[in-house]
């Protein structure tokens, strides 16, 4: 059941961290950063090689760009001096929302410029890098402002997630310039760091959640699931770290990517799990997982995935050859037959990394495509739609010529082996020493 379920809730409270410039705790002695010269001036007023060596080896909270508008060198000195512009941008996050894997996680925050000078963030948009310096998340091109930001302001951000995250989290919150310009240029960092707000509860016992038939133990910091399917025959294990304030629990899958937020309440006998939709009411009970049997992951079931279909180069008469390819996983059968366009193409043996098909007409109007079916398992199957295919030809008809060549068979444009012609319908002529041509016999 909670694989089945994510939610979209509003998480809070969050702790913030001081925007004091040098914060000790961001020190790292053994810091590594990359070769990268782009100089910045950090808010005590030094020159760094690039924000890495501020931020990850000095500890550093804030810092602007090293260069001027001309490209050359400022004085850091003065930045510390004017208490560097950035230290008159406070950033502070209102709100998370969760939202399930179809969607996107996103980060609200709250933004005040208490500068008067004239400086301007034109088209200023913020990004947000976790500890390893990767980004995961930046503000959309739906924002209300992109046009920049300049003194006495103030303003709400909303950034979307990319990439995969898990409280407590720490990270970076970049100002960029020019960011919704398509030039981005950073100016200013925010180191911020949240968690659940009285996070260390536990909630520790075995409860049943009779109405999805699943079972569920808590320990100190870990979440087990016990997902059975109504016949109960076997069960499929799923495993999440948690945190608990005393009234939002988070479920985190590493392996997963998943995170999972419920507002709940807790009780000597159940755990109240609440959404927006409906309350989860977890029973306490007691049971053995020693007795159940975990579901096999491995299936014997025959699998034909992943079909493509290729076409290669049009000959001089207008037709192509097809390059078929797919993926097989516990055949029943040592063959598959490939049919479309209501042609049997014949039984092929498994184990080639292609096969070739053809030659087709490319009239630019019949729709090609392919299934792959397993011979002994008719529902071990898939398909490819490959389309209409054009060839340019300057003539349709071809002239017959005598040679000794021995005539192999004969089919339509459609790919089937014909016996019998019909007048004023051209054909394929197949020979056997590998060439073919394509005639037409007409009757008036």
């Amino acid at each position: 059941m909670f694989k089945k379920v994510l939610l979209f809730l509003l998480f809070s409270p969050f702790i913030l961290k001081a925007q004091d410039c040098i914060d000790s705790t961001a020190i790292d002695p053994g810091c590594i950063c990359f070769l990268i010269y782009d100089p910045v001036c950090g808010c005590d007023g030094e020159l760094y090689s690039n924000a890495c060596e501020a931020t990850q080896c000095f500890g550093v909270t804030s810092y602007v760009s090293a260069y001027d508008t001309n490209g050359n060198i400022i004085d850091c000195s003065s930045v510390s001096s004017d208490n560097s512009i950035c230290d008159s941008i406070n950033v502070d996050v209102e709100s998370f929302n969760f939202v399930s894997d179809d969607g996107e996680a996103s980060l609200t925050i709250n933004m005040s410029t208490f500068f008067t000078s004239s400086d301007f963030f034109g088209y200023a948009g913020f990004v947000f890098l976790n500890s390893d310096g990767e980004e995961i998340a930046e503000e959309g091109m739906d924002a209300g402002n992109v046009y920049g930001f300049g003194a006495n302001y103030s303003d709400t951000r909303t950034l979307y997630f990319e990439e995969f995250f898990s409280i407590p989290f720490e990270g970076s919150l970049l100002l960029y310039e020019g960011f919704f310009a398509g030039n981005p240029e950073l100016a200013c960092s925010f180191p911020i760091s949240f968690g659940l707000d009285g996070s260390g509860i536990s909630l520790e016992g075995q409860y049943h959640l009779a109405e999805e038939y699943d079972y569920v133990e808590f320990t100190s910091d870990s979440l087990f699931v016990y997902d059975f399917e109504e016949d109960m025959e076997c069960y499929e294990y799923i495993a999440f770290s948690y945190l608990a304030s005393d009234s939002q629990l988070v479920l985190t899958s590493i392996e997963l990517e998943e995170q999972i937020l419920f507002d709940y309440e807790f009780s000597e006998n159940n755990i109240m799990l609440m959404t927006t939709e409906d309350n989860i009411l977890l029973d306490y009970t007691s049971f053995d997982a020693s007795e159940w049997e975990e579901c096999n992951e491995d299936s014997t079931d025959c699998i034909i995935s992943n079909v493509f279909a290729e076409a290669g180069e049009c000959d001089s008469l207008g037709y192509f050859m097809v390059d078929i390819e797919f993926d097989v996983e516990n055949p029943i059968a040592y063959t598959f037959t490939i049919q479309g366009n209501g042609t049997n193409y014949g039984s092929f043996e498994y184990g080639e990394p292609f096969y070739q098909l053809g030659p087709f007409l490319g009239d630019g109007e019949t729709e090609y495509e392919f299934a792959i079916t397993d011979n002994e398992d008719s529902e071990c199957s898939d398909y490819y739609v490959l389309g209409t295919v054009s060839c340019d030809v300057i003539s349709s008809i071809t002239n017959f010529e005598i040679s000794d060549k021995r005539l192999l068979f004969i089919k339509n444009i459609l790919g089937e082996t014909v016996n019998k012609l019909e007048p004023n319908n051209p054909y394929i002529y197949f020979y056997d020493d590998g060439s073919f041509e394509k005639k037409i016999i007409f009757v008036q």
